[in-house]
């Protein structure tokens, strides 16, 4: 699990160069200013799941180890996709499910395998 708050002091396209893959960067700096806070913080996120999910830390290259292909913006809570391709295979084991309950955070969970049978509830303050 890994949640990032999103903070508007954040340089993302200076801090993306450095850690993301460059097929990564390419598509955040495409994106308006907003969009790139929006999804660098997504990226970074989903990136820190899956990297604690395989027990290794984000030292050396591993963020750029795990790549995330472009979204389609057809809606900005569409999933992250794992570049199969390009990531490196032991990651392919997992399936990210990001959750927009929080407004301004980035909240990533990875599972090891299917998912389909994992429940989530979301805490609305009052018990139904």
């Amino acid at each position: 699990v890994d949640v990032q708050v999103l903070r508007q002091r954040l340089s993302p396209l200076e801090i993306a160069m450095r850690f993301f893959h460059a097929e990564e960067y390419q598509w955040l700096s495409a994106l308006s200013a907003d969009d790139q806070q929006y999804y660098f913080y997504r990226l970074w996120s989903a990136k820190e799941a899956v990297l604690k999910a395989a027990g290794v830390g984000i030292g050396a290259s591993g963020l750029k180890d795990i790549v995330f292909q472009s979204p389609s913006k057809k809606s900005r809570e569409e999933p992250l996709r794992m570049d199969l391709s390009t990531s490196i295979d032991c990651f392919h084991a997992f399936q990210l499910l990001e959750f927009f309950w929080l407004p301004d955070c980035a909240f990533s969970l990875v599972v090891c395998g299917d998912a389909s049978q994992l429940q989530t509830f979301h805490w609305q303050g009052k018990w139904v």
